[in-house]
């Protein structure tokens, strides 16, 4: 009898051995010996307790092989369905920039309000809008998170819908009151969106960073086109008589917001025929149950599904991405899952890393400095971590509700010494609010991710709140001056460096902000915590305009120079205390 052949496979190289490139290329363990759907170096719960020296990354894979994620690249699809949802934004947003600066021409053409209650029913009417947000952002980011972005999108649109055609069929301050409080009660779109993006993007990834960046750019855009529009088409019947007539006499603003509701039917139509729901609706429990990590039956990271089993270094290499040694579970976007669902997060990870001299396996511990530091509670919700970045966007949406509640009384205002204002058209002040827009728009397309590298987020987002503080201490002196000065001054000249200061004082800090938030929580919170947030910015911004149309009033009330100014020195005032406590590491 001959002598037995022995089945002998070549010996595996390691890149600690050899450096060649062509390591994972050679390696393919035979099918009659694997099957399927195993591998010889897969334990029953978990790889990454094995010693093989495959778990170190070779220099190159093959080019069959699945992908690993990688966090400097940006997935088409999810940036495709993130393209539809901000575009989906724009003609709300369009909408809203039209009508922020005609309150005070608004209030003036429905009736028999006094020039000096101006001021007090134009806040009230920019608080209409905001008032309701304060009760159901939360409800409609709890919603969504139990049913799904896609639905309550769609619900939103449909209801704004209705309430812009009641805006522009209204006569009386009543009917545009109501119109504004019914957008308001579904205006929750804007903080759906922030959460939706979250999901399609990972966390510190270039896809999150452009997310926010395109939504800021969406506002920006609208903010320009908005006042634009507005000016054009406000008052047709005074500037295309044959076209227009005696209806629209009455309804000064209805052409402007007629072709808000055309472009948000358009938005709807982005939202039910072109974006997927994002949101995975299953419970931790029920993904362990279909063979989610931690369950046993197989290892799901990302792109693969179901019992798929890790088959190379590659992916090996995405499933240490996203579970830590320690069997701390992580979300589908990489972030630290709460322990045992009690919302705790450690300050400290443990990972493991591979001795280059000995090829062992060592743990070690990361310290990921203050900002990934998250303090045992009772809900991840109520952390210091979530709590000061909603606390900083309160701030600064009452500041800039203050500006933007103030500054169209200013250029609306008689151009005199006892009106104190600008004496502006509806159309001329629109355009000058229009510069704001522009600035934003070219700040988030062109310098906020610059800042962004260079500062951090806080940083960035102290940055923000001091410019805010400049930029209404200049306006503060310009209310005290302009308004007794030569009729020959044009007021754009004085105001133009002013309103730059401004638009640059929303990019950085809104944004910013809205990316400490979003890294705050797990994604299973982001519509929850950005509810959270738009509850409380809109209870500040629902106290803002009011705050302003008094203070403005009580400062015409004072005389000439710096009362008149009242509104814009409370401003600066608080935005100095909130940067200050920025500076102190609050």
């Amino acid at each position: 009898m001959g002598r037995k052949r022995s089945h002998h496979h070549p010996p595996i190289r390691t890149a600690r051995q050899s450096n060649s490139t062509d390591v994972s290329d050679d390696f393919e363990p035979p099918s009659d010996v694997l099957g399927t759907e195993a591998h010889p170096l897969t334990p029953t719960g978990s790889p990454l307790s094995s010693t093989s020296n495959l778990l170190i990354p070779s220099p190159a894979r093959s080019s069959n092989a699945p992908a690993s994620p990688r966090s400097d690249l940006i997935d088409p699809k999810a940036k495709r369905q993130a393209t539809l949802l901000l575009l989906a934004l724009i003609p709300e947003g369009i909408l809203e920039a039209m009508l922020i600066p005609l309150y005070p021409f608004i209030v003036r053409s429905v009736g028999d309000i006094p020039e000096s209650q101006v001021g007090y029913y134009t806040g009230l009417l920019g608080s209409a809008f905001y008032a309701p947000l304060l009760f159901m952002n939360v409800v409609w980011g709890f919603s969504s998170d139990r049913i799904g972005r896609r639905p309550i999108l769609i619900l939103g649109l449909t209801m704004g819908i209705l309430a812009a055609s009641l805006l522009t069929f209204g006569t009386t301050f009543a009917q545009i009151f109501t119109a504004r409080v019914l957008a308001g009660a579904f205006g929750s779109n804007s903080t759906i969106s922030k959460g939706m993006l979250g999901e399609l993007f990972p966390t510190g990834g270039k896809g999150l960073a452009w997310g926010v960046a395109m939504y800021g750019c969406v506002y920006g855009l609208a903010g320009i086109l908005g006042p634009v529009m507005a000016g054009a088409l406000v008052n047709p019947h005074l500037k295309w008589p044959a076209l227009f007539g005696n209806w629209f006499e009455h309804r000064p603003f209805a052409l402007a917001s007629g072709l808000g509701v055309s472009l948000m039917v358009v938005g709807w139509c982005f939202v039910v025929f072109g974006i997927k729901e994002s949101r995975k609706t299953r419970t931790g429990t029920e993904k362990r149950r279909a063979g989610g990590v931690g369950g046993g039956g197989g290892l799901t990271v990302s792109g693969l599904t179901g019992n798929t089993v890790p088959r190379d270094v590659g992916d090996y290499q995405a499933l240490l991405q996203n579970e830590d040694m320690d069997g701390t579970e992580n979300d589908d976007l990489g972030r630290t899952k709460p322990d045992d669902g009690q919302g705790t997060f450690p300050n400290r990870r443990r990972s493991h890393s591979r001795d280059p001299e000995t090829g062992s396996s060592k743990q070690r511990e990361d310290d990921n400095g203050p900002t990934a530091s998250r303090p045992s509670t009772s809900h991840p919700l109520l952390t210091r971590r979530t709590l000061l970045p909603i606390a900083g966007y309160c701030a600064i949406a009452f500041v800039n509700m203050v500006d933007m509640s103030a500054t169209p009384l200013f250029f609306s205002a008689p151009r005199s010494a006892q009106g104190g204002g600008l004496g502006l058209t509806a159309s001329s002040a629109s355009l000058y609010l229009s510069t704001i827009a522009i600035t934003k728009l070219i700040g988030q397309l062109f310098c906020f991710r610059f800042v962004l590298n260079a500062m951090g987020k806080e940083g960035t987002f102290s940055a923000g709140v001091w410019a805010f503080t400049v930029g209404n201490a200049a306006m503060a002196l310009l209310v005290s001056t302009l308004p007794q000065a030569s009729p020959d001054i044009t007021p754009y000249a004085f105001l133009f460096p002013v309103l730059v200061v401004m638009g640059t004082a929303e990019v950085l800090g809104y944004l910013a902000v809205i990316l400490l938030i979003t890294d705050s929580v797990t994604s299973e919170y982001l519509g929850l915590v950005h509810g959270l947030a738009s509850t409380c910015s809109a209870a500040t911004r629902t106290v803002a305009p009011a705050v302003a149309g008094s203070l403005w009033q009580w400062g015409l009330l004072g005389g000439g120079g710096l009362s008149r100014a009242t509104v814009f020195i409370v401003a600066t005032c608080f935005g100095g205390a909130v940067g200050l406590a920025t500076l102190s590491g609050l």
